[in-house]
């Protein structure tokens, strides 16, 4: 196994080349010849963001200032956060963010990272919030996390108010600093917490309730992708396991929804691609609820759905 100096980084044919690169261009290609022996996919994209991220500025700066020398400082972190990188950190906790719904997220070990999936979930609340005409709607978001949904949701629909909570009171620190660096701290109440827990005492219905939920079996959670298994295990699969389906916080969540929304209110989820029969029958076993519909996700797998509240 390659293990260099974090001076040295490893060219294609596992020759050294030491010392401190020329100039941008060269400590990139370096650190993409690297992670791509080391196997990661992204390899390129990868060591361009830990790059942008050392130097202090965008990504595209670093084709705009590619001759420019670095300093051994620079090229020592440069390398150091490379080494991370290939032995399976994400890239999002090395720099400290992602990006989702064109919006800047901050990351850290405490939240899931924003995927691009969970875009989706925003897609479908937006389309049926936007749909209803109202100025103001009240949203309950369980399993904040980073506060990413919450911050994309409220960035397209002004009228919107959420109560967002999280089991972790270190993912729900998180979520504050997004909606503070969004300037969105006075639309959203954050509360820490266990599925419906913290707003039995506000004797309040919603109009949505939405989640990205933990939702991977006992049995998945064996064969993560090393850089998954990286993650809040409490943000994949409940913190203990998701049960044999996955679906052991999923069923709660659905099972007690119409406690807590309007009649004609809609409760909309995140599933893996292979609950949508095991999400379904809980629903139809729900009294009050109504399958409306699933949404596939960008690579056409089941990825969210949608009940009503009749």
């Amino acid at each position: 196994m390659i293990s260099p100096p974090e001076t040295e980084l490893i060219t294609k044919k596992d020759t050294p080349k030491k010392g401190t690169p020329n100039d941008i261009l060269e400590a990139v290609n370096r650190a993409s010849s690297y992670l791509k022996d080391a196997g990661v996919e992204l390899h390129r994209l990868d060591s361009e963001l830990i790059a942008a991220k050392v130097l202090g500025v965008r990504r595209i700066d670093l084709y705009l200032m590619h001759d420019r020398p670095l300093t051994p400082e620079e090229w020592r972190e440069i390398g150091r956060l490379v080494l991370k990188r290939g032995d399976g950190t994400p890239t999002a906790y090395i720099t400290g963010e992602k990006e989702f719904w064109s919006l800047s997220i901050t990351v850290n070990e405490s939240v899931l990272i924003p995927r691009p999936e969970t875009e989706v979930l925003v897609e479908e609340a937006l389309a049926l919030l936007g749909g209803t005409g109202a100025e103001r709607v009240s949203i309950l978001e369980i399993g904040t996390g980073s506060g990413a949904v919450a911050v994309a949701i409220l960035a397209e629909l002004q009228g919107a108010i959420i109560t967002a909570t999280d089991i972790s009171k270190k993912a729900i620190d998180i979520a504050g600093e997004n909606l503070k660096r969004h300037g969105l701290s006075d639309k959203v109440d954050l509360l820490t917490g266990s599925i419906y827990e913290p707003i039995t005492a506000l004797y309040k219905k919603f109009d949505v309730i939405l989640s990205n939920p933990p939702y991977v079996s006992a049995e998945q959670m064996g064969s993560l992708p090393v850089e998954i298994s990286r993650e809040p295990h409490i943000a994949l699969d409940g913190s203990v396991d998701g049960g044999a389906d996955g679906l052991d916080v999923i069923r709660p969540i659905i099972e007690l929804a119409p406690d807590h929304l309007v009649s004609g209110g809609h409760l909309l989820l995140e599933i893996g691609s292979d609950q949508l029969d095991g999400v379904r029958e809980i629903i139809d076993g729900t009294s009050g609820l109504s399958f409306l519909k699933m949404r596939k996700d960008y690579a056409s797998l089941p990825r969210v759905v949608v009940a009503l509240n009749d």
